[in-house]
Parts: C-alpha cells; structure tokens; sequence
C-alpha cells in the first residue's frame, strides 16, 4: 500500500543529516496486529488509517465510520492507492480493534500527532522542532470518564461501569494518555504510575477533587510540573489546612 496523501516528511538536521519522519500509515504499521492469519483479509494499517479518518471526519461510533468509509470508498481508494474491490463492514474493524493492545495504539497515534502539531506550528525549524510540545502547550487536563452502556453503578455494585482515566492537551485536545480503571482501582491509583518526567516536565496539571491528596503535588512537582486543584469535603483535612492557611494575613501566599 503505497500513499500520496500521507507521505513520509524529510528535513534536514543541524548537522545536515537528513531525518526521516513517520507518516501515520507507518505509525500504524508498528501496531502489533493480534488477529490469526485467516482473519487478515484487510491489512491492519490500512483499517486505523481509514479509522483515524473518519474519526477526523467528526464520526462518534464504529458503524458512523464505517458507514462514511464505505461511503468515501472510491476516493479513499483512489487518494490511498487501496487494492480492496469494496470497504470493510463494521464488524471487520471491531474484530481487528478487539485483537490489539489499546495502549500501543493510543501512545503511537499520541506521539504522530504531538509530532503533527509541533511540524504545522513550527515548520521545518530544526531547534524549534527539536523542543518540547510542552514548552508551548503547557496546561494537560486530567479527568476520568464513564464508558457509556457498560453497567448501572458508576463504582463498585454488582454491574459497575467501565472507567477510563484521561490525559489531554487543553491547548491541542490531543489526548496523550488514555488508560482503563481497573475494577479494583480509582482514578488516584491508576494515575501514580503515569506521573513521570515525560508527561509532568514544564507542565502545569489541572484535575478534580478526585486528585486532591498531597502526594499527587509532590510526585508532580518531583517530575517537574506543576498543579492546579479542587480541594473540596472529600479531603477534610487539607481543606481545613487551607482555610487557616489563608486566614492568617501574614501567611506567604
């Protein structure tokens, strides 16, 4: 499967190498596939590609996108030089998505359109380029969500629903780290392990009450970022801390 519309950039380095920079076809292609072979009919690739597409392309559901796909079908085709005499069906993709580490994909399709953004702000300015997203994209937002249609309590109960956790660009909407809440976990600790240089350095973190423990500002500001927090009755203890903090006019604030 060769592309047109999504063709590998090349730049030159400070020293004047050059520097070969992954298309999305590419990212994808690193994605270990976990189907059997007699499920292969359509290359896994070309599924998250036409997938990442129609998301693009403002569809919310597995059917929307293949329905759009399968719409699109000539022109995706002909612009991504397609082999496939007709698109898949909706169950095609959920048997591929079902096969794969969710986690693998999430942090490949993260780091193309970090890299995306950075190339569109940037241009082909090497120093610039080789900088941080987060020097210029500073505030990440962290929030833990309900997946819809997967149980009737939100925790615990003999039908909980399924929760993920999660981090995202404000600036961008990019979401950086996507991760499921284990039934015997909460927001707090699925959050610890994610704390480290790479998402928290020269960032200012901004969540709910959920995260309003002193540990949480402690392992941020170890990384090197910073945090904005809702301290509410759910930490009495800090909450009363901060009241008299405040109320003494000679406090350094």
């Amino acid at each position: 499967m060769e592309y047109t519309t999504l063709v590998p950039g090349i730049r030159e380095g400070k020293e004047g190498e050059e520097k070969h920079h992954l298309s999305l076809y590419e990212v994808c292609q690193q994605v270990v596939d976990g189907r059997a072979a007699r499920g292969k009919q359509y290359e896994l690739a070309a599924l998250l590609v036409l997938l990442v597409l129609a998301k693009l392309a403002g569809m919310k559901s597995l059917l929307g996108a293949s329905e759009w796909i399968a719409d699109q079908g000539e022109r995706l085709r002909e612009q991504l030089h397609l082999s496939w005499k007709r698109m898949p069906c909706a169950n095609t993709y959920k048997y591929a998505l079902a096969r794969l580490d969710s986690q693998q994909v999430n942090a490949s399709l993260a780091a193309w359109f970090v890299r995306q953004e950075a190339e569109s702000r940037c241009g082909g300015e090497p120093s610039r380029l080789a900088t941080q997203p987060s020097e210029r994209h500073s505030q990440l937002a962290i929030d833990g969500k309900a997946l819809k249609g997967t149980g009737k309590q939100a925790y615990g109960g003999d039908d909980p629903q399924k929760q993920v956790l999660h981090v995202y660009e404000v600036q961008t909407g990019i979401v950086l780290q996507q991760c499921p809440i284990a039934q015997e976990h909460n927001e707090v600790s699925t959050l610890k392990p994610m704390l480290t240089e790479v998402l928290c350095k020269g960032r200012i973190l901004t969540t709910d009450a959920a995260q309003s423990y002193h540990e949480f500002g402690r392992l941020v500001q170890g990384a090197g970022g910073n945090v904005v927090l809702f301290v509410k009755g759910n930490t009495p203890a800090t909450r009363a801390d901060l009241e008299l903090f405040f109320e003494d006019e000679q406090a350094d604030r």
